[in-house]
């Protein structure tokens, strides 16, 4: 997701004040946007691992990305499938002649040579973290701003 913030930059804005803000700009995001999507993370149980791969990168001055860097061992796009879901798909034997897993409904462990797995709902972490953490992003700049011209008497 793509957060762009130059809109705010009118051009009758002080440059000290765009100054300000491009200084603080990662800061701010990291503290409201990032760590909203980790805590939706957090809610849904998924690892430290999963939390460490969510990222943020500046792509310009007051604009920037949090994406989620979350990969298989193989290049599996796990974090994209944990975000949107995945539909009903089937799941072949591939490196041994039986799949060998656990089944809960059943209590026991069971073998087959093919499934079909439901899909998965997607968890919407990253979404529900920006859609939480955009409104907190956006009363920090009011408040840090609003700090800064106060105590330069710009107020």
């Amino acid at each position: 997701m793509i957060f762009d913030l130059t809109q705010l930059t009118l051009e009758s804005t002080n440059p000290n004040i765009i100054a300000f803000w491009t200084a603080h700009f990662e800061e701010w995001v990291s503290s409201t946007i990032v760590d909203s999507c980790k805590a939706f993370a957090r809610a849904a149980g998924m690892s430290e691992r999963y939390m460490s791969s969510i990222k943020f990168a500046r792509l310009g001055p007051l604009r920037c990305e949090v994406y989620l860097d979350y990969f298989g061992p193989k290049g599996e796009p796990l974090g994209l499938w944990f975000e949107e879901g995945t539909k009903p798909h089937p799941i072949v034997a591939k490196y041994a002649p039986f799949l060998y897993f656990f089944w809960p409904k059943l209590k026991k462990y069971v073998s087959f040579k093919r499934v079909n797995h439901p899909g998965t709902k997607g968890l919407h972490i990253m979404r529900n973290g920006a859609k939480f953490g955009m409104p907190r992003l956006n009363q920090k700049i009011i408040t840090e701003t609003d700090k800064y011209l106060r105590e330069r008497s710009f107020v």
